[in-house]
């Protein structure tokens, strides 16, 4: 009954100690799942912010693309004015109405 008694005590202890183990590694396990959320969560957040930053970029240069073709056209509008108002004056027969 000794013996039995003794080999009992000593599966208790080794299971205490397995258990202990576990509870070690499973602490460690959860503070590493927290540090990786903790990435992932920061990785997708700083790549939310990349893409914000590049469509404010890209509608800034398409505003700045828009206003060239508003002066180029205006400049070409004006450049068509002198041409016509030249016209007249260097071909006057050209206005006549018959």
């Amino acid at each position: 009954m000794k013996a039995h008694c003794e080999s009992v005590q000593h599966e208790y202890s080794i299971s205490n100690e397995e258990n202990s183990r576990l509870l070690m590694r499973t602490r460690e396990l959860e503070k590493e799942n927290v540090a990786l959320r903790s990435h992932a969560e920061e990785a997708l957040h700083r790549g939310k912010l990349d893409v914000s930053n590049v469509r404010v970029e890209m509608l800034r240069e398409r505003g700045d693309i828009e206003r060239e073709r508003d002066r180029l056209e205006s400049q070409l509008q004006g450049m068509l004015s002198i041409r016509s108002v030249t016209t007249v004056l260097w071909w006057p027969d050209y206005c006549k109405v018959t």
